[in-house]
């Protein structure tokens, strides 16, 4: 199992932060955590403060009253769900779906109900529409040992949960793409967006490591090639930039803000023939 990053300084997600990441109200927020499957801490103001962990189990809790199931039913069945899961697995672990107006649950015995624990036939075919997922939100409850699906699965939660807190919480969703990182170092998407957060707060050489990384993955990703040519220039390496924006270019022809730099880039140099070709390029794809 690739190795993960010391324990994240978790201060507590506000319930606004919360909401933002859900796309609900601060009302529904507070609602969720009425049902009682989270137990956020108190704050200072006495407010409450949420852990990662209570965004995916609240985000959960979501999806199932979206599919149609009362509160009080979806409370009961994941309560019932806690009480059978072995020590050291959390609800964050397994995934969870809808079967009619029933919650089960598919984990590597098959489909069970979390009330009874008694395993459903399985009649194979698609998973039901509504199949809210949920990975590991701290990797002390990452089980020992995953196989290499259940460490993608995972990295994905984080990578998805660092998406939704990029608005709300920059720096959490920078913690968010590290812990997918650490779990799956070659999530490409996880790299590039890493470095484009460390991009906006003026780390330039991280975000050319992390630039550089997601291409040692994924050799023709444009969007990371132009980037690091953006993270080039602003270190004062126009000839990098140049390399790094032609990347871009044979990866995506069509990529038009490389060449409007790549023209900008070659007439500052010198090189008119080629900064008029880009130029034309540019003009041609934006209809100037």
């Amino acid at each position: 199992m690739s190795a993960v990053p010391a324990e994240l300084t978790d201060d507590g997600y506000t319930t606004r932060q919360v909401a933002g990441v859900l796309n609900v109200s601060d009302a529904e927020v507070r609602a969720f955590t009425r049902i009682g499957l989270v137990e956020p801490r108190r704050g200072a103001r006495n407010e409450y403060l949420y852990t990662f962990r209570d965004i995916l189990l609240l985000r959960t809790t979501k999806e199932l009253q979206d599919a149609g199931l009362p509160p009080r039913k979806v409370k009961g069945s994941l309560s019932a769900l806690q009480q059978r899961l072995p020590v050291g697995v959390s609800l964050t672990q397994v995934t969870i779906v809808t079967s009619g107006d029933r919650v089960v649950v598919r984990d590597a015995t098959g489909i069970w109900e979390p009330g009874s624990g008694q395993l459903q036939l399985d009649l194979g075919g698609s998973p039901p529409a509504h199949a809210p997922t949920v990975g590991v939100p701290h990797p002390k409850l990452v089980p020992d040992g995953p196989d290499t699906a259940e460490e993608g699965h995972v990295a994905d939660d984080w990578y998805n949960l660092a998406i939704d807190l990029e608005d709300e919480a920059p720096e959490r969703a920078r913690e968010a793409y590290r812990q997918a990182l650490a779990l799956c170092p070659d999530h490409a998407d996880a790299r590039a967006n890493l470095g484009r957060l460390l991009h906006q707060d003026g780390d330039t050489a991280g975000a050319e490591r992390e630039y550089r990384a997601a291409l040692q993955v994924e050799p023709a990703n444009a969007t990371a090639a132009f980037n690091l040519g953006v993270a080039l220039e602003d270190q004062g390496r126009p000839a990098d930039a140049t390399e790094a924006y032609e990347r871009a270019i044979q990866a995506d022809a069509d990529f038009m803000a490389a060449h409007f730099n790549l023209s900008r880039l070659h007439e500052a140099a010198g090189r008119h023939k080629a900064a008029l070709r880009h130029l034309a390029e540019y003009r041609r794809l934006s209809g100037a």
